[in-house]
């Protein structure tokens, strides 16, 4: 006859379990037992202001004696407060295991997370639901994050119009494009809101799967000079009682639709404000990373093709010895971003002027 075989750490597991038990079990009856002998010594001052009142009576006395008005005696009172500090003690021992707990899960869901890749190089995968349950993901952490991205941002209080473009070097050798633009409109916010989906959703582009609401698609952003560079992107709007939000967002990772190895990641939010029944206040940011070939960042001539930047017009058109720009060439590559700010603008202007 086969011996059964022994399970490996079943032990340390149920003597964990039956000391949680039991530590529950003693918290509650020692919850009863301070009931019920509160009950009893209440119940026994109660007898003895009868029996004194009876007493007072049969005696002809008139002065009731002073344990006769049912309070509860010092002596009860401190038993009550030695009751209620050992149940104390019980709370927050539990509390502390707790945060232990709590604590030693957060280090391990850190852990988890520092080895995954950046939020904005995940993959969607291949299934259908698991491609919609991925793009709400997106779209959803995008809306919730709307409020501080626009804080941190610093827009004016004011509702006049505002636009500006930030270039900023990043550490890695890239750089990062801040669009902001704001803006009063004398438009219903419903009109504007309304508007502004179908501005998104009337793209002549190829899209894959959208529906009232969430729209996920394939664009070239390619040119001449770099050739084509297919970009999917997907759009949402959610809306509540006085505003609404655009989030945006390139996914740079797609296991059925592949993208070619040059590709940018970019985000954005468009949010409108009810103001007035007739006017509305737009404001919109846009954050655009730098090219990337890979997994890592692309060259930077790469970068300046993108843009048309043209090095052979250039006295300096000399990149450094470790690939890095020169300063002429940053400043060539700033005022191209900045060219293509003004081409936003304009159509911002029409988009808001034009209707």
């Amino acid at each position: 006859m086969e011996a059964p075989q022994r399970r490996h750490g079943t032990k340390p597991t149920r003597a964990r379990h039956r000391n949680e038990y039991q530590r529950h079990a003693q918290k509650r009856y020692r919850k009863v037992r301070s009931g019920e002998r509160q009950q009893l010594r209440q119940l026994v001052v109660e007898l003895e202001a009868a029996k004194a009142t009876a007493v007072a009576a049969a005696s002809g006395r008139k002065n009731r004696p002073p344990w006769s008005t049912g309070m509860l005696s010092w002596a009860d009172i401190a038993l009550a407060l030695q009751d209620a500090a050992q149940v104390s003690r019980s709370d927050a021992w539990e509390l502390q295991v707790q945060v232990v707990n709590q604590a030693r899960l957060g280090r391990a869901m850190w852990t988890y997370a520092t080895n995954l890749l950046a939020a904005r190089h995940v993959s969607l995968p291949r299934s259908a639901p698991a491609r919609r349950e991925g793009l709400d993901w997106i779209t959803t952490q995008l809306y919730h994050n709307a409020d501080a991205v626009v804080a941190g941002l610093g827009f004016p209080a004011t509702g006049e119009l505002f636009f500006d473009i930030q270039v900023a070097e990043e550490r890695d050798g890239g750089h990062t494009v801040t669009i902001r633009h704001q803006r009063e409109v004398d438009e219903s916010w419903g009109s504007v809101t309304a508007r502004i989906r179908l501005d998104i959703w009337a793209f002549v582009d190829n899209t894959w799967w959208t529906d009232r609401r969430l729209v996920y698609r394939r664009r070239n952003i390619g040119n001449q000079v770099v050739g084509d560079m297919m970009q999917n992107y997907v759009h949402r709007q959610f809306i509540d009682e006085r505003r609404s939000v655009l989030v945006a967002r390139n996914i740079l990772s797609d296991d059925k639709y592949q993208l070619g190895s040059l590709k940018r990641d970019a985000s954005g939010w468009i949010v409108a404000t009810r103001l007035s029944p007739e006017k509305t206040l737009v404001t919109e940011c846009w954050t655009v990373y730098a090219l990337r070939r890979g997994d890592s960042n692309a060259t930077w001539a790469d970068e300046a093709s993108f843009y048309k930047v043209n090095l052979a017009g250039n006295m300096d058109s000399s990149i450094n010895d470790d690939d890095s720009p020169t300063e002429a060439q940053r400043a060539l590559l700033r005022n191209a971003v900045y060219r293509q700010g003004q081409t936003v603008l304009a159509k911002r202007n029409a988009f808001f002027h034009g209707r």
